[in-house]
Formats: structure tokens, sequence, C-alpha cells
């Protein structure tokens, strides 16, 4: 079943322009800023595991390739001398390791992530409930092609990314049994831990041939 739904604010809302003022700029490797501000919009969430397979068109372990572009939509608030941002994307590369489902355009695919680094005040604005891309980083992705954009989008946001399952994280699932819950840092999310730990359980059985190995 998939649902949309209106994102909860985690701290305190950025006032949103109408202006039309971009900003593009690299994200640097540099540790990223503790303040998150995660703005309210709708999307697309997934409450079981066959609505989420149907719609994801590419299913991969691939790795962040690069460092990550941004772009920043917003307008100058010349009282506090800030950039209010209205919008903002991050896109990078992932590296494919392997494919579950799908046939991959190339070995490289561009993917992209609705938040941005702002400098002053040093924060991270997202409008996901996913925790930034970070070259290096290797996860489990199901993906939607965005054809417009030309680029790769998780598929219902924080349900369409998941760590490898290791034997560690195998393990540590099995002691918290059917109803315990992976800490957010795991799986890499802001907010609902639950559902996504939920249909990660799932995925780890569908796919158990898969991850033998990992």
């Amino acid at each position: 079943m998939k649902k949309i739904f209106a994102a909860v604010v985690l701290s305190a809302m950025l006032l949103s322009g109408c202006g039309s003022e971009d900003s593009s700029e690299s994200s640097s490797s540099k540790a990223l800023p503790e303040k998150v501000v995660q703005m309210m919009t709708d999307k697309a969430v997934y409450y079981d595991l066959s609505s989420l397979l149907k719609d994801s068109q590419l299913i991969v372990i691939g790795e962040y390739a690069e460092e990550t572009e941004q772009k920043l939509v917003g307008w100058h608030n010349a009282e506090t001398d800030t950039y209010v941002i209205s919008n903002a994307t991050s896109t990078n590369k992932i590296h494919i390791k392997k494919v579950l489902k799908g046939d991959p355009p190339e070995e490289d695919i561009k993917i992209s992530q609705r938040y941005g680094i702002q400098e002053k005040p040093e924060q991270i604005v997202t409008f996901s409930d996913l925790t930034p891309m970070i070259k290096g980083d290797e996860w489990l992705f199901f993906l939607k092609y965005d054809a417009l954009n030309s680029t790769y989008w998780c598929a219902g946001d924080y349900c369409g990314r998941y760590p490898v399952p290791t034997d560690e994280i195998k393990a540590e699932l099995e002691e918290l049994g059917d109803n315990g819950l992976l800490d957010e840092k795991t799986m890499g999310v802001y907010n609902n831990p639950a559902n996504s730990t939920y249909l990660y359980r799932e995925i780890i059985k569908y796919f158990s041939d898969e991850f033998a190995d990992t």
C-alpha cells in the first residue's frame, strides 16, 4: 500500500519565499552540520513490500561514488542577512555493485535527494526523511527514474534506501525480535524507524539468497 503524507517538522520552520534565486555548489567532505531543519512536504510512503517492489524500476546495492552537488532555491533575507531555502536538491552518483531488479543504463547512475547544506546559519535543510549522501557509503536502493531531470530518486523517500544487511545487522534484528526497531542512524533516517525497520525485515527475507554473501 502506498500513501501520501505530510512530514512532521523536526525543528523551527524556515520561512518559505516565492523568489526564484538559485544557488548551486558542491558539498564538501567535511563534517556535516549537527543542526537539521526538516521542512514540511508531501511524499509517497510504502507500507507493504509488494507495492515497493512493483514501483521500483531499479533495485541495487551501490556506493556513493562522488562528492555531492547541491542546488539551493530560495531568496535572500536582508534583515537577517541569510539565504532562506524554499527547495533543495543534492545529487550524487552511485556505483552499482549488485543488481536485484532492473537493467541499469550503466554502472554509475545519477541519484538525487531533497536536502541542502546551508552555511549561514550552518545547518542541513531537508525535505526528506533520509540522512545526507556521503561519498563512500554503501546502501541498498529501491529507485524510480525521473526522466525530466535525468536522475533516480529513492522510491517513497525513506522507504527506498536501506543498509546492506550484514551478518551483524541480521543478528541484531534477530536479537530485537519481531517488534524491535533498529536505530535511526543505522537505518539512515531522521524519522519513521518503525515503518522502515518493518519493511527492512521483509526485504531481507524476500532477497535472502541475494544477501547470503553480504
